[in-house]
């Protein structure tokens, strides 16, 4: 709550659906993975923004206070009301359906249409734009990645054809995609990274490496996956420029500062609630770190 809490300030006009799921790696303050942010509220704040989510909670408050709703409708929006600040209850559209039937809209200005074909233009609109989303939501809720691409912005479906395809081409263009719509997706970076030194483009493969640390910085393996990309980097300068030879080999050596600094902006009671987190990384690199150490 305290990560989308600070995220929601920095992003206070919202960053859409699931925006902290795809951002959570490079915002926790310690190693965890969650969906749905466990309160509400700051879910509302962070895909929608602030004010909207203030809007609602001030919606809610009204209809405790109003005369014009039934005790038991109270009852019920203030338990819900409750329990949001703890879960994430309105996710759920049964939930939300029940709250929105609890509200009392008598006295609010009804609109009327000016022509019936308005409505009917409207509702087709919604469906037509629905079925798709439904379809993409079902199957990767059941783990069909692959046909969870009905809707063919599906982050989650993108990456898993991007992952599944061989091609550099083909891997290119979906990775160059998959950013451009969401620029959180670290996996992107990752594909791009190695296009690019398989073509012998290093510097390009190295930014993309330095950005997929910056997205996912709480696992080890994304350390371990920068230095091997550093090391082949250097390899190849090694006749070609010594400059950039020199530069990639302090880079390799400046892991181990990437990860203290990781250690110290860890929060010691996040801990507790999150996954235990691993701050070293395997006896390869270990190794591979304390040569580069030695080299003058």
């Amino acid at each position: 709550r305290h990560d989308a809490f600070r995220y929601a300030l920095h992003h206070p006009f919202g960053k859409g659906a699931y925006a902290f799921y795809y951002v959570e790696p490079q915002i926790q303050s310690a190693r965890y993975y969650v969906i749905d942010v466990h309160n509400d509220y700051l879910q509302m704040a962070v895909e929608i923004g602030i004010i909207p989510a203030l809007a609602f909670i001030a919606l809610l408050i009204k209809q405790l206070i109003s005369k014009g709703t039934g005790i038991m409708q109270k009852l019920i929006i203030l338990a819900l009301a409750a329990h949001c600040f703890m879960d994430y209850d309105l996710q759920f559209m049964a939930i939300f359906v029940i709250l929105i039937l609890c509200i009392n809209f008598e006295g609010e200005k009804e609109f009327e249409a000016k022509s019936k074909l308005i409505p009917i233009v409207l509702a087709g609109a919604i469906i037509i734009f629905s079925v798709p989303l439904g379809l993409s939501a079902y199957y990767n809720y059941t783990g069909n990645q692959i046909k969870s691409n009905y809707y063919y912005k599906n982050t989650s479906a993108m990456v898993l054809i991007m992952q599944s395809n061989n091609q550099q081409q083909f891997g290119y263009d979906i990775a160059n995609d998959i950013l451009k719509n969401n620029d959180c997706i670290f996996e992107a970076n990752q594909v791009l990274a190695n296009i690019y030194a398989a073509n012998n483009r290093y510097d390009e493969a190295v930014e993309q490496m330095e950005l997929y640390v910056k997205k996912n910085p709480r696992k080890m393996k994304s350390y371990e996956l920068y230095i091997d990309m550093l090391v082949e980097a250097e390899q190849y300068y090694m006749d070609s420029d010594k400059a950039k030879a020199e530069e990639c080999a302090k880079k390799i050596v400046g892991v181990e500062g990437m990860i203290n600094t990781l250690k110290e902006n860890t929060n010691k009671k996040a801990i507790e609630c999150g996954i235990e987190q691993n701050f070293t990384m395997n006896k390869e690199h270990l190794k591979i770190l304390e040569e580069y150490k030695k080299e003058p």
